[in-house]
Formats: C-alpha cells, structure tokens, sequence
C-alpha cells in the first residue's frame, strides 16, 4: 500500500472504535481499511487526487474524514453515516470515508468496493431511492486499491 501523509489527523482510535463503526453499519470493513484507521484517524492527504476513467474528471480529496473524534468542527464517518440515514440521502450498504471538494463522498461497501456518491446532483422531484441509485458509481475494486490510485494534480491530468 502507498504510503500517503496526512496532515490534521483526528485522535487516535482503537479496535473498539472501528467495532462501533461496524455494528453501526452491520457489516465487517476490510482489514487494510481498519489498519489504515488505527494507524491514522483520517486527516489531509497528500497526495490527493484519484484519477478517473471512463470519461470522468479526476476527483479532488479534500478530507478523509476521521471515524471518530472530530478535528475541529467537521463531522465524522458515523457523524455523517447516521445523518445520511436519518435524512435518507445515503444508502444503508456505503459508509463514506473521504469527501471531495464539492460535498461528494467516496465510500466503502460490505464487499470493500469503493464508490464514488455523489450528493451534488440530487433531483429532489424523484425518489430518494432513485437519486441513491443513479448517484453511485463503482470507482475501484479494494481500498488498497484505492489509495494505491492517488496522485499527485499534476499526474491527475495525464
């Protein structure tokens, strides 16, 4: 796995914080994904593009949030997880961990899929099940995967 830094790192967290996290969203994150965690509470990274296919713009990290034990005022993973629920503009089965710059997330699910969500486009006379559906799309296969993507800008373009 690439070795990103990460500035404005949350407080460290434990096993029983990412046991939370899981019984929250009823299912079991990848191991890479935990240890990432335990190492670094989310934060700032550098670098911090993934570069998109598929006639995609690259996307912009802005912040991997942390799971818990919030920097300043910003919202956590299980912050953001349990408004999206309550809220219903989040599907049960996607647990968010970075947003970019426009309030999009990029999320894990059960299978340790990572998507891009976005909230950006959200039609508010169509079914919130619709809108969660449409605005999904399969982004990599792992987070290993993932964090293995991320450039720097000037790469991102290539």
């Amino acid at each position: 796995m690439m070795n990103i830094q990460l500035k404005n790192s949350g407080n460290k967290i434990c096993q029983a914080d990412i046991n939370e996290i899981e019984a929250l969203i009823n299912f079991e994150l990848p191991e890479a994904f935990r240890g990432f965690y335990l190492r670094q509470n989310g934060g700032v990274p550098e670098p911090d593009y993934f570069p998109c296919t598929d006639n995609y713009e690259p996307v912009c990290i802005a912040d991997i949030l942390r799971m818990k034990y919030p920097y300043q005022t910003e919202n956590t993973i299980e912050d953001i997880y349990r408004q999206g629920i309550k809220k219903n503009f989040l599907p049960g089965e996607l647990l968010p961990f970075p947003t970019d710059w426009g309030g999009n997330f990029i999320c894990i699910d059960k299978n340790g899929q990572i998507y891009f969500y976005a909230t950006d486009t959200w039609h508010e006379d169509v079914d919130p099940q619709f809108n969660m559906a449409n605005n999904k799309r399969l982004i990599c296969h792992s987070f290993d995967d993932f964090v293995d993507a991320l450039v720097n800008e000037e790469d991102a373009f290539d």
